[in-house]
């Protein structure tokens, strides 16, 4: 074929044949797309650029397993032995265990331990968070040394978030993901003030930790994702005496392919799913979330600490539908609370228009007229901030629901054997009013929130309990005085076919 031939060709080939390659490629290989992309301004899973390297090339079938496990963990070391770590140590595997050695000697603290199981392709998503409501907007005081009044508020969530997607297929070196861990502590409340003889308004200080990269996993292996130290203080001498490690570990979950043969399809008329929730001590949690080594690990090893009363069961919600429809089951205590306030009126004295002078009083009519005493002159006359208000109070309010709500889809596997759960689990508690100092403590008060919540898919095999992932509450957030109690939530999910 001439050259000229050839290239006739190629075009023939780009204008008439790809055009019919691109829908049958969408058909036969589904689970290779993604979900949209959210906008981009602080999407950390947004490229910035469309010149990305391209996708490595697929070297298996990662879609045939049914989800990946993913762990986060934190420790903190002195940062002395931090840096003798980063520093003399060589790749991931020899830095985690040289953390561990750390920790087994009581000169290392897990932090942070979070796990959170997803299919391929889908955004996950795990918080542990409480709300902090503050003011934005104030009014001036009508009177002098008076207190600014809030106008406007907005909220701010503290404590922990974890996103995560697998980006890319895994090839021969590993599982491909972008992640976003991120912790925000309520460092306290600072008074500020404008110019001379302002008034004083509060602001709350808050201070984050935040990784958001991309990186390959190797199954099975930990991965050194960087440090994640807390951040430091302007007052002088209290810059933090520890460095904060992270590392992860992500393990795909699916059966044997003994189980796959001997799997029989299940009559889903109806889809039954149980979530079970139970707590035990972060060590102890660590052993049942890293890198289990089959589908059924981490509820056997949670069995053993319930039988050694190392861990207990907290929680059960059960849900029933059909596949292909979205259900819901709520829990909940609705709790109403003052959204907005109108501090309006808070001296009317200082907001009148001052009178005319009166007319000038001869000196006999002066001189027969009482004295007032001074007390007397103070209640005629009153000028204080106290006096003659108006006082203000909320306008509008909001609900919010507390205790647990869980939104499933299910969808069945065309053979029958499996079903894939579209999730979301919602746990929500009030803790009080917020605790605030200096003038935040004279605003209005403001609930705390805390919120615990997951977004996930799984494919889920017949009634297997299966690891969805941790539901802990906020640790010590600067919230109300929180403290870390150093437990773990662990969430498990078992599907069940139609029950006569």
């Amino acid at each position: 074929m001439t050259k000229g031939r050839r290239r006739c060709a190629k075009l023939f080939a780009m204008k008439h044949i790809r055009p019919l390659l691109t829908p049958l490629l969408a058909l036969t290989l589904p689970s290779f797309a993604f979900s949209a992309p959210a906008p981009a301004g602080g999407d950390p899973f947004v490229k910035e650029s469309a010149s990305a390297a391209p996708a490595p090339k697929v070297q298996n079938a990662p879609e045939l397993v049914g989800f990946t496990l993913l762990t986060f963990e934190v420790y903190a070391l002195d940062k002395h032995d931090a840096l003798s770590v980063l520093e003399s140590e060589t790749g991931s595997a020899a830095r985690y265990g040289r953390v561990l050695d750390l920790s087994k000697a009581g000169k290392a603290r897990l932090e942070i331990l979070t796990a959170l199981a997803s299919k391929n392709g889908q955004r996950a998503a795990g918080e542990s968070r409480d709300a902090v409501r503050f003011p934005t907007e104030f009014k001036f005081p009508r009177s002098r040394n008076g207190v600014a009044a809030p106008d406007s508020f907005e909220t701010r969530e503290v404590g922990d978030i974890f996103e995560y997607e697998i980006a890319t297929p895994a090839d021969d070196h590993g599982l491909n993901i972008n992640l976003a861990p991120n912790r925000v502590v309520l460092a306290g409340f600072r008074d500020l003030q404008g110019m001379a003889g302002d008034s004083v308004v509060s602001q709350p200080q808050f201070r984050s930790q935040r990784i958001a990269t991309s990186t390959t996993v190797k199954p099975g292996e930990p991965t050194y994702l960087g440090t994640f130290t807390p951040a430091r203080t302007t007052v002088e001498g209290q810059d933090s005496p520890e460095i904060w490690i992270a590392f992860l570990h992500a393990t795909p979950q699916r059966q044997t392919a003994a189980e796959d043969k001997a799997a029989k399809p299940a009559d889903w008329s109806a889809v039954n799913l149980e979530y079970s929730w139970y707590s035990l001590d972060r060590q102890q949690a660590r052993e049942i979330l890293v890198n289990p080594t089959s589908l059924e690990a981490p509820w056997e090893k949670l069995q053993a600490a319930i039988a050694q009363k190392k861990a207990r069961f907290e929680h059960l919600t059960t849900i029933k539908t059909t596949s292909g429809q979205r259900a819901v089951a709520e829990e909940v205590e609705e709790s109403r609370f003052a959204g907005d306030y109108d501090p309006d009126g808070q001296s009317q004295t200082a907001n009148q228009t001052d009178p005319a002078p009166a007319a000038a009083e001869s000196p006999a009519k002066k001189e027969g007229k009482k004295q007032a005493s001074p007390k007397e002159e103070t209640a005629a006359n009153p000028s204080d901030a106290n006096s003659g208000t108006s006082p203000g109070g909320p306008i509008a309010f909001e609900t919010r629901n507390l205790g647990v709500t869980i939104e499933v889809e299910p969808t069945v596997d065309p053979a029958g054997t499996s079903v894939e759960v579209n999730q979301a689990l919602q746990n929500v508690a009030y803790l009080g009013d917020l605790k605030a100092t200096g003038i935040a403590a004279k605003y209005p008060p403001q609930p705390v929130f805390e919120k615990r919540m997951i977004t996930s898919t799984q494919n889920l095999p017949v009634g297997r309990h299966v690891l969805v992932g941790t539901l802990n509450p906020p640790g010590a957030d600067g919230v109300n005085g929180q403290v870390d109690t150093g437990r773990t939530w662990i969430v498990f999910v078992r599907g069940t076919p139609n029950e006569p």
